[in-house]
């Protein structure tokens, strides 16, 4: 029985790097947001109350404009490439924007 190599999952850039004799070194920077309501306790009591309304007007009327202001300055500087990556948590919760100095 012939043993195999190990293989190691790698993105296309990545693979392009080591192909290419290069170094990727890596820095991480959050910008978090925590959001808040504040929601009187009559409201509870009305029938026609949306409980989650305001996180409805978070993801529909302001998160999708702030992604598109960072891509807007991200891509006013030409050295520079940004992408979403997405390892598998949920858009509501996280958008990890991988940043690449060409």
């Amino acid at each position: 029985m012939q043993r195999q190599k190990p293989t190691f999952a790698m993105d296309r850039q990545t693979l392009g790097a080591v192909r290419a004799g290069m170094e990727t070194r890596e820095k991480t920077f959050l910008l978090r947001f925590t959001l808040e309501a504040q929601i009187p306790e009559a409201l509870f009591e009305e029938e026609d109350f949306e409980e989650d309304a305001w996180l409805d007007e978070w993801e529909v009327d302001i998160k999708p404009g702030l992604i598109r202001a960072v891509f807007a300055q991200l891509r006013a500087t030409p050295a520079w490439s940004a992408r979403v990556r997405n390892r598998g948590v949920s858009p509501l919760d996280e958008i990890e924007i991988v940043v690449t100095r060409r």
